[in-house]
């Protein structure tokens, strides 16, 4: 089996950063963990655990895991969010793959994640079905540095790893809330950076993304949780619409007046 790295980006996880410590114990990794400034305790439950810190502030998602992936020690990233943890099939899974014959290894696997969210296990819709790359040899594969929603980009085949990971989501409505305002914030101005404008038609997107997340993603069997995070999701897609909104009259404000034209306020 070649070495791995365990890779942790972090801020105030002192709550959820033991559980993902003593899920990976099992693989004999190196643990990395870069820490944006936590005021409580995570560096300290991060050493105590045998883990290698580094302090980097804060730039974004995809920017933060693109440096811890290539401070890690080894090339072979397993990269993991505080709030997650291996199940002991899945710690097994991996051991198993990387000991495969080089040649037979692929370049990145995806791993199937199991939710919690406001109290209660996902079972249905699109968070049951979710399936990330987050095991990958960075000499083939690596983070594209995008703001929010980054994603593993490969040069190479994808496997597929036996077993979950476990995600403790939101805690609970209010905490689902602000991650989400800020999740859209970040979305929309990458967006808008690109190029992408406001239409009205985007205002629709509350309704359809309700249905399809309660309705035709059967997020109805999940109960009162399945209703929740439809109703917040479609909001999260709703807030992307009205950021995108804002900046455009933003930088129509900024934008140098024609000569001769009147000023808004009058003359």
């Amino acid at each position: 089996m070649p070495p791995l790295s365990v890779v942790v980006i972090t801020r105030n996880e002192e709550r959820n950063l033991p559980r993902l410590l003593a899920s990976v114990r099992a693989l004999d990794a190196e643990v990395l963990v870069v820490d944006s400034g936590s005021t409580d305790a995570t560096v300290a439950v991060a050493r105590a655990a045998g883990a290698r810190v580094l302090h980097r502030d804060w730039t974004g998602y995809g920017d933060q895991r693109l440096f811890a992936a290539r401070a890690a020690a080894h090339d072979w990233i397993l990269s993991l969010d505080a709030d997650e943890r291996l199940t002991p099939e899945l710690a097994g899974a991996v051991r198993a793959e990387l000991s495969r014959p080089e040649a037979e290894r692929a370049a990145a696997y995806r791993i199937h994640f199991r939710h919690v969210a406001l109290g209660r296990p996902v079972r249905f819709g699109a968070m049951w079905r979710d399936r990330r790359v987050r095991l990958f040899d960075r000499r083939r594969a690596g983070w594209d540095g995008a703001a929010v929603h980054e994603r593993v980009v490969v040069r190479g085949p994808v496997g597929a790893l036996a077993g979950r990971c476990e995600h403790e989501g939101f805690r609970d409505e209010a905490q689902a809330r602000e991650k989400l305002a800020r999740y859209a914030r970040l979305k929309a101005e990458a967006r808008f950076e690109r190029g992408a404008r406001f239409h009205a038609w985007q205002l629709l997107r509350w309704p359809a993304g309700f249905v399809r997340r309660y309705l035709l993603d059967l997020g109805f069997l999940d109960g009162a949780a399945g209703f929740a995070l439809a109703r917040l999701y479609a909001g999260y897609d709703l807030e992307k619409a009205t950021v995108l909104r804002r900046l455009a009259r933003e930088r129509a404000g900024a934008l140098p007046r024609p000569l001769g034209a009147p000023h808004p306020q009058g003359s």
